[in-house]
């Protein structure tokens, strides 16, 4: 009941699977209940419409990047690596709940960007910092990166400065806005993702607690394993 009533008051995310073999992806499933007491959102299996895809390594390729900003990838391998969005195995609890926190407070932003008002048409905006890489997929995105950096604009003149056309221009200011990018010219910018991570650290900090080992040996009975960690 308590149980319940903690996960009620949490975001609910969705995660899909896409490549792991049916027993890393119920050893995964086993671990998230271990750790929903723990992490800021509550996660549950929707393969159909997930937040955050959970890809074997290797397999990225037979699953390309999905365009939209509120997906994200955790991919999951056997090699030991430094790597954002990345967990090895064998499963470790706190490795986990680090990259779910971290991956919660990202999509997170993305849904307070999309319910955040739209600036105006006449709103002097300006780039907090250079973006990443893959924003900047084609050479009009390059140029309006450029002639954003400096000095203030306005979604209505900055199709002017820079002679592309202005349905290009609003799609590459939204990809902006949901990556935390833009802000009001004398205003707060909107959070880099580099203080989602603090944040998703702080959290986990806050929010942990022992897992119980009783239902860590249930667990590993049940798969047959030896080797389930919680560090």
């Amino acid at each position: 009941m308590i149980h319940t009533q903690l996960s009620s008051v949490r975001p609910a995310l969705g995660f899909s699977f896409h490549g792991l073999s049916q027993r890393d992806e119920t050893l995964f499933k086993s671990y998230l209940r271990l750790l929903d007491h723990r992490t800021a959102q509550h996660w549950e299996h929707h393969q159909d419409h997930a937040d955050v895809r959970i890809v074997a390594e290797g397999a990225s390729d037979a699953f390309p990047a999905v365009p939209s900003a509120a997906r994200w990838q955790l991919t999951i391998g056997t090699t030991e690596r430094q790597q954002q969005h990345f967990v090895s195995l064998p499963f470790k609890a706190d490795q986990l709940e680090s990259e779910l926190n971290l991956l919660g407070a990202l999509v997170m932003q993305v849904r307070t960007a999309l319910s955040m008002k739209a600036p105006g048409r006449e709103d002097m905006l300006r780039l907090s910092r250079w973006p990443n890489p893959a924003l900047l997929r084609s050479p009009e995105r390059l140029r309006l990166a450029t002639c954003m950096t400096g000095r203030p604009f306005s979604p209505s003149t900055l199709a002017a400065r820079t002679g592309i056309a202005a349905a290009s221009c609003d799609s590459f200011m939204a990809d902006l806005r949901l990556a935390g990018l833009l802000e009001p010219a004398g205003g707060a910018a909107m959070q880099p993702a580099q203080v989602v991570r603090s944040q998703a650290s702080s959290t986990t900090q806050a929010q942990r607690a022992p897992v119980q080992a009783g239902l860590l040996a249930r667990i590993r009975n049940r798969l047959g394993i030896t080797n389930l960690s919680l560090s």
